[in-house]
């Protein structure tokens, strides 16, 4: 979809090199299209085992940021703002990856530090040279992309800003996630934006889990049951993030229903049912966001396509929902680089 792997590629055609990382097991279809694509781009490219243990040490080190937020570095990288202005140019959080790749970019980092050492020399004989087929990017076709609109639209934007105003630039928007697995989630932030994605590969991370604040971990267990219960859709997508914002009553809401079920109270009567929320304020927000007059305008999109999307968001089809998290993302990413 409209994802870093597509951003990647874009700024590598316009000539800026910004490092990206995938994290995955091995023969996992991330690891897979990663090469594809890093293959096609014949763009140097590693990989790399990473003991679990190690993970755990830097992530209780140094991951843990205090202000209760989730950022992304590299595209992916996880560190606080600090570390993140000393080791990449472009700044984004939240690119809906996969936040595990913020491990590998923490592993680099403490790499760079280290100088010359015989791990960084391994890591620098491990390329890979086959030539295989590219088919990510031609997903963005499913959803009536056109493509080639989207590259020429996406350099437009590149040629208002020369090279050395994006590295100068912090572009970011902050999120948090919800899941009742997920070692990387349950932040709520002040722009009330709900990230979902389902668990992958972080039952070791114990250590960082614990760190978590308790009332963190109050909201996305109960922001996950929330999900799964009226749009059963979204509780099966794989690797996948909506990014759909929660209207501002939604906070509300969940203190009392999670004081409800503590202390055993009743509904106190005139609260708004959650089902109520998401199928009426929530459909209003999908068609300000994805039908706006800036959408329209770049005319990227199949219109109608989406319409479509929207109308069916409450329905109980996976497939329409991880299309609609990637119209959200890519309409996002797109706010945040021509804002910049």
């Amino acid at each position: 979809g409209g994802d870093s792997r597509l951003l990647a590629a874009l700024l590598k055609k316009h000539k800026i090199m910004i490092p990206a990382f995938t994290y995955g097991a091995e023969e996992s279809e991330d690891m897979t299209i990663a090469e594809e694509v890093t293959n096609h781009l014949k763009m140097p490219h590693h990989r790399l085992s990473i003991s679990p243990d190690f993970l755990k040490h830097y992530l209780k080190a140094a991951v843990y940021n205090t202000g209760g937020y989730v950022s992304a570095l590299n595209f992916h990288g996880i560190s606080t703002r600090e570390n993140v202005k000393k080791i990449c140019d472009i700044y984004i959080s939240g690119l809906y990856g996969n936040n595990y790749l913020g491990y590998i970019s923490w592993f680099l980092f403490k790499l760079s530090q280290a100088g010359s050492s015989g791990a960084r020399r391994e890591i620098h004989h491990k390329l890979f040279d086959n030539d295989q087929v590219l088919e990510s990017l031609e997903r963005l076709m499913s959803f009536g992309i056109d493509r080639q609109a989207l590259i020429d639209g996406f350099f437009g934007i590149l040629d208002k800003y020369p090279c050395q105003y994006l590295r100068d630039t912090w572009m970011m928007f902050d999120h948090f996630e919800v899941n009742s697995q997920s070692s990387l989630a349950g932040f709520w932030l002040e722009n009330d934006m709900l990230e979902f994605r389902s668990p992958y590969c972080d039952r070791d991370l114990l250590e960082f889990n614990l760190q978590i604040p308790m009332q963190y971990k109050i909201m996305m267990h109960l922001g996950r049951h929330i999900w799964t219960n009226h749009y059963p859709g979204l509780g099966i997508i794989k690797h996948q993030r909506t990014g759909l914002p929660l209207n501002t009553t939604i906070k509300k809401l969940i203190v009392q229903e999670v004081a409800r079920r503590i202390l055993k109270k009743r509904r106190p009567p005139g609260i708004i049912e959650y089902s109520a929320v998401f199928e009426h304020e929530l459909k209003d927000w999908l068609k300000e966001f994805l039908l706006s007059k800036d959408s329209l305008i770049r005319d990227y999109l199949n219109m109608d396509t989406v319409t479509i999307r929207i109308g069916t968001h409450t329905e109980f089809d996976s497939a329409n929902a991880e299309q609609l998290g990637r119209l959200l993302t890519l309409e996002q990413v797109l706010r945040v680089i021509e804002t910049n």
